[in-house]
């Protein structure tokens, strides 16, 4: 039996024009509340695994991006997130670490 997935989209903040995507396994968002000394942000990183490739571009480093899964947007112009693709096994171990001044389901 398949697990239930979710499709995830990349858009990279140098290639605007250019969009990556994958299917992920089912996974839990839950935006951690951090109080820091500047302003109370979100701690939005999460870590997906998929049998979807995002491409070369991601390869063992992090770029700077914007991530949509469903109707909710991770990172902006602004706040990137940052978006890395590892092969992990025989899958790909996708790592995005993002922290926003906002709740993103707010």
């Amino acid at each position: 039996m398949k697990e239930l997935s979710d499709f995830l989209v990349v858009t990279p903040l140098d290639k605007k024009t250019e969009t990556y995507s994958a299917q992920v396994d089912d996974f839990v968002f839950e935006p951690a509340f951090e109080d820091s000394t500047a302003s109370p942000i979100y701690n939005c990183g999460l870590t997906l695994y998929s049998d979807d490739c995002l491409g070369a571009l991601f390869a063992g480093k992090f770029i700077s991006s914007v991530v949509t899964f469903g109707t909710v947007t991770i990172g902006s112009e602004n706040f990137p997130a940052r978006v890395r693709s590892d092969k992990y096994l025989n899958r790909y171990k996708i790592t995005i670490q993002c922290k926003q001044l906002a709740n993103p389901f707010a």
